[in-house]
């Protein structure tokens, strides 16, 4: 009988440590989990901050090309030296990937036509 109660506390007491390692394994994973979940709200915080600067960059960026595209003109030019061409040559090039669905040119095109 003393060998039969001794046995089933061996039993419990190794299912308690059992247990109490589980308990230890499942709160190490909820914390890390919750720290990471923090982690990656910081990160998209701070990448949607880096967002609306690079948007109000480009925004500025854009309104400084309309004001220097409105500024050029044929007599601006002309006046640089540029003239304008009597040949006019159009470039195509070469695809990457031949024969794809997206492509309308083959393989045969010619680089440079006139």
């Amino acid at each position: 009988m003393i060998l039969y109660l001794t046995h089933i506390s061996i039993t419990r007491k190794k299912l308690m440590w059992a247990l109490a390692g589980l308990l230890a394994l499942t709160v190490l994973v909820y914390g890390y989990l919750v720290n990471a979940t923090i982690m990656n709200i910081v990160e998209r915080k701070e990448a949607a901050q880096e967002i609306a600067f690079m948007r109000s960059s480009i925004g500025g960026l854009e309104s400084q090309y309309n004001v220097l595209r409105n500024t050029l003109t044929y007599e601006y030019a002309k006046a640089l030296g540029f003239s304008e061409s009597r040949e006019k040559i159009f470039i195509v090039s070469k695809q990457i990937v031949q024969n794809s669905p997206f492509s309308s040119f083959t393989k045969e095109d010619v680089l440079v036509s006139q």
